[in-house]
C-alpha cells in the first residue's frame, strides 16, 4: 500500500464485509465463529483458573475486541472499530467471576512509555 490511509480505507471495507456475514462463504472464518472461539477460550481460560487469580494471556487486538465486545455489551462495529485503535503490546485487564466479566483496563501503554522512546507504540 501507498500509504496509511489506503490500508485503512481497504481494511476497514474488509471488515464490515466480514462482520456483515453476508459473504460467509468466502472466508475461512465467519464472524460469528470467531466471535464464538474467543468465547470457548475465554470460558476456558476461567474454568481452568477460578476465581480471584491473575492470568496473563497474549494475543492480538482481535481477541482483545472481543472479550472487551462482552465486557461492554458491544455491537459488531463498535467492537470492530475498537481493533482499529488497540496498540502492539498494550494491556488490557479484565475482571471476572461467575456472573459478569468487567473491562477494568484498556489498551494501556504506560510500561512502552516509560521506557521514553515513542517508536515503541505502534498499531497493527
Amino acid at each position: 500500500f501507498r500509504d496509511r490511509k489506503s490500508f485503512q480505507l481497504i481494511y476497514e471495507a474488509a471488515m464490515l464485509r466480514w462482520i456483515s456475514g453476508r459473504h460467509d462463504d468466502l472466508v475461512p472464518e465467519t464472524w460469528s465463529a470467531f466471535l464464538a472461539r474467543i468465547d470457548r477460550a475465554l470460558s476456558r481460560v476461567r474454568a481452568e483458573n477460578g476465581r480471584g487469580r491473575a492470568v496473563a494471556v497474549f494475543t492480538s487486538g482481535g481477541p482483545i475486541a472481543a472479550v472487551a465486545r462482552q465486557a461492554l455489551g458491544l455491537g459488531d462495529e463498535r467492537t470492530l472499530r475498537l481493533t482499529w485503535v488497540i496498540r502492539n503490546a498494550s494491556l488490557s485487564s479484565f475482571l471476572y467471576d461467575d456472573q459478569r466479566l468487567t473491562l477494568s483496563l484498556f489498551n494501556s501503554t504506560a510500561h512502552l512509555e516509560l521506557a521514553g522512546e515513542p517508536g515503541l507504540v505502534t498499531y497493527r
